[in-house]
Order: C-alpha cells, then structure tokens, then sequence
C-alpha cells in the first residue's frame, strides 16, 4: 500500500483531494454565475452533498427529495428542505466575506448552531468557501480535534496508534501526531493543488488527507475513486 506521502502527493496532485470543489468553480464558469450563485450552490451541496443532484434541484429539473444523496448526507435526506431553509435563513441578511473572515474558531461555532449543522458541515462549509469561493478563511485557531472522527483515526493510524480518539485529549501528545504528520507532508505544499485552486497544503487539505487515507488504508477508498464517481454522475444526469 502506498505511504500517507505519497497517497497524499498523488489525490492532490491529480485533484481527487475533493474533485467537487474543481466542477463548482468549471460549471459556474460556464453557467456566468456569480459569487451569489455559487454560494447558492454551496448551500445546496451541504445538505445534498452529490454536485450533479445539487445542480437538478438548483435547475428546478428534480425535487430535492427524488435526487440521489452523498454518504454523509443520506440519513439526512427526510430533513433535507427543512435544513437548507435553516441554512438559506441564517445567512439572508449576512455580508458573506466579512463573515467568513473572523477568527475561524468563531465561524465555526456559529455555524453548528444552526440546525443541521454539526461539526463535520461546518468544516465542510468552511472548506468550500475557502477553496471555491476563495475566501481566505482562517482553519488555524480551531481545534483540530473538534472537525470530525474520521481524520482523527486517521491521525492516530499514521502514527501507529490505535484508533481510539480519546487518546488526543492528551493535548500534548495530540500536538506531537500532528507535527509528525506536517513531517510526513513536508514539501507537498509547493505541489499543484487543483482542488482549491493552486492555494497550496493547509491544515483544511490535512483534514482530508487524513480521512481519506484512512479510508484507503481500510479498503474503502482508492486512489482516483471520487474522480470515477464525479464522471459516473455526470453519465447519469446529463448536466
């Protein structure tokens, strides 16, 4: 199996990092949306979370309940209307960049307190606004530990620990696994990153480094498995 670096090296430099992020920014070009569509759009994928669903509902082609929905928000699907008017509202009257320029850790609060929205789509809503929006939206003073399970399995498995997650509420042991983990990545950040946009390798991209690796060091991801899906799903819709 390949090394944490060199899985790294290759999502990142062929975009399947988060290959979504690079159709968000080629369809809006293409469309002449604006900043207000996109965001639009990022709304959508954070509670739909499949991009070629999002565009059918976003198109008035389908209802937001006969679309196909992404993993991490299928057992949401019965919410779906209910959580995108929560998301929709809280956002009306918002100027959208003075926003998402706070101190991360503040973002990140207000948006879990939105119904939901837990840890992992405030992350996610994060990301995309940094990445396809293109604000610069600070991931530094938030807690790591907070973002999701997943990337922290993946953490403790680079670094030949157990899975167990309760290990890092040793803080100084959780802050010598992540400097072990920028060790691994070291160099990688002057590499092509079409994913966010050539914004180089932050802690947001070692997030998802980390999940999928993890994923792929438990059989089920592989290098190039969301590119395939992303162009499986264009097949099936025709947008």
């Amino acid at each position: 199996m390949l090394s944490f670096r060199e899985f790294s090296k290759q999502i990142i430099e062929t975009g399947d990092i988060d290959p979504d992020y690079i159709l968000i920014r080629k369809k809006c070009k293409e469309y002449g949306w604006n900043k207000k569509q996109m965001f639009n759009w990022i709304l959508h994928k954070l509670v739909i979370y499949d991009s070629y669903s999002e565009l059918q509902v976003i198109n008035k082609e389908k209802d937001i309940f006969e679309v196909k929905y992404g993993t991490e928000r299928r057992k949401s699907k019965r919410f779906a209307k209910e959580y995108l008017n929560n998301i929709q509202r809280a956002f009306i009257d918002i100027d959208i960049d003075k926003f998402f320029t706070q101190k991360g850790y503040i973002v990140f609060n207000k948006i879990k307190t939105i119904k939901g929205y837990g840890s992992w789509a405030a992350w996610k809503f994060m990301d995309l606004m940094s990445c396809c929006y293109g604000i610069d939206v600070d991931f530094e003073t938030i807690d790591f530990r907070k973002a999701y399970t997943f990337p922290l399995k993946g953490l403790l498995m680079i670094n030949d620990l157990p899975e167990d997650v309760k290990l890092l509420q040793d803080t100084k042991l959780y802050r010598k696994l992540m400097h072990n983990a920028n060790e691994m990545l070291e160099g990688l950040e002057t590499l092509n990153s079409p994913h966010n946009n050539n914004r180089g390798l932050r802690i947001n991209e070692v997030e998802t480094l980390l999940c999928k690796y993890h994923s792929y060091k438990h059989n089920k991801y592989k290098v190039g498995q969301d590119i395939e899906h992303l162009n499986k799903r264009f097949e099936e819709c025709i947008i």
